[in-house]
């Protein structure tokens, strides 16, 4: 018996009560004004205007749906966003030295609109089958992206550079480069409040660059240090205290480079020399002998009482190892399990094959910390597993 597919049929009998249209498109053009000017013949001026714009994420062209049934929220795309765009005004003053040396100081401004803000209530999931969610939802809040802010962002930066080939015999094949950035934002996110400096998302108040460089005849190498400060990573409009920040971040890199030849060349190089840690939220650490899920929850619970997106980690689980890893009371989805697992799966297998076989507990707890990182939350609580001191769980840096 032969039957004939209607994939067209099909796809509307499953979504004819759940279609929802969402339209956008933008043009743009990018107009820019650029001026130089030789003060002295080692000095030189530089002023800029120019515009830009910066695209949504891709996903938000994805119909998507996230529900929360502790908060009674749902989620959404929105497909309908339009670009970010600024309006850029620069200037700077070079001054260039001998031997083969440079000093500069530059100031910029960046006036943001259409800024695109995260989690703004978009109004309530109304009742009916005909809701657009197949009946489901009602009451609940709806939160999506919006272009509903503007932001200002002034700024100093201040580089130097330098090889110093006055230097006698080996030493004058070094070579030294510092570059040091201050940023200053303010921004309204569709309410009546400016926000201020560390509270903009994307911007980073403060960086910096140090390099010390040698080279000898086919040899080189060079140590990088860099520093990326304390900044926010994503503003949540409805609840400004599931906003995501970053820890301050300090690595060290070294370089080494042999040239076989004038077209070919050997490069090796380390980052993150001394494994120092890119932090995105603090962590409760809870040990002992007795008590240490019981205690976990409790901590937990009292900081998504007081409004903190809070990350619980126990073991063991009793029927599925989602219940290991929740948020605020809701578990792991089993789909974001599997997305959270095919991301760290590679890592994993370069571990077995270089290091030594991972076990299961050291898999499962990287993968609960990664999820709590990619949700975000603001805190962690994690409970040791057993085993006290060799569970890899007291690597964390806890703050308690």
């Amino acid at each position: 018996m032969l039957f004939r597919s209607d994939p067209e049929g099909s796809a509307n009998r499953d979504y004819a009560g759940t279609l929802r249209k969402l339209r956008g498109d933008y043009t743009k053009s990018f107009p820019s004004v650029h001026v130089a000017h030789d003060v002295t013949a080692n000095v030189k001026a530089r002023l800029s205007w120019s515009t830009s714009f910066g695209r949504p994420a891709l996903n938000n062209a994805m119909p998507n749906e996230t529900a929360n049934e502790t908060n009674q929220t749902l989620t959404v795309s929105n497909p309908s966003l339009l670009p970010q765009s600024a309006v850029n005004l620069d200037a700077s003053l070079e001054y260039y030295f001998e031997p083969v040396g440079s000093l500069s100081v530059s100031w910029f401004r960046k006036r943001i609109r259409d800024y695109i803000i995260t989690g703004t209530n978009v109004g309530t999931v109304p009742s009916g089958n005909d809701n657009g969610f197949n009946g489901e939802y009602s009451g609940f809040t709806l939160l999506s992206s919006s272009n509903a802010g503007t932001a200002t962002v002034n700024g100093w930066e201040f580089a130097y550079q330098q090889q110093f080939t006055f230097l006698p015999g080996l030493l004058k094949g070094l070579g030294a480069a510092l570059n040091y950035t201050l940023l200053e934002a303010s921004g309204n996110f569709g309410g009546a409040t400016n926000r201020s400096t560390g509270q903009v998302p994307g911007f980073i108040p403060r960086t910096g660059n140090a390099t010390l460089s040698w080279r000898y005849r086919r040899f080189s190498t060079r140590v990088l240090y860099n520093y990326v400060g304390s900044y926010i990573t994503s503003y949540n409009a409805a609840t400004p205290g599931y906003s995501a920040y970053r820890f301050a971040y300090r690595t060290v890199n070294l370089g080494v480079t042999w040239q076989l030849r004038p077209s070919v060349q050997l490069t090796a190089d380390v980052s993150n020399l001394f494994n120092e840690p890119q932090r995105t939220y603090p962590t409760i650490h809870v040990t002992g002998t007795k008590g240490k899920t019981t205690t976990s929850r409790l901590a937990a619970a009292i900081a998504c009482a007081h409004g903190l997106p809070t990350g619980l980690y126990t073991s063991p689980h009793l029927l599925s190892v989602t219940e290991r890893m929740q948020v605020c009371g809701e578990p792991i989805a089993e789909a974001d399990f599997a997305d959270e697992y095919e991301r760290l799966l590679p890592f994993l297998t370069t571990v077995d094959q270089r290091v030594g076989q991972v076990t299961y507990f050291e898999a499962i707890t990287t993968l609960g910390l990664l999820w709590f990182a990619d949700k975000p939350v603001d805190l962690a609580v994690v409970e040791v597993g057993m085993g006290g001191t060799d569970r890899k769980s007291t690597r964390l840096n806890s703050s308690h």
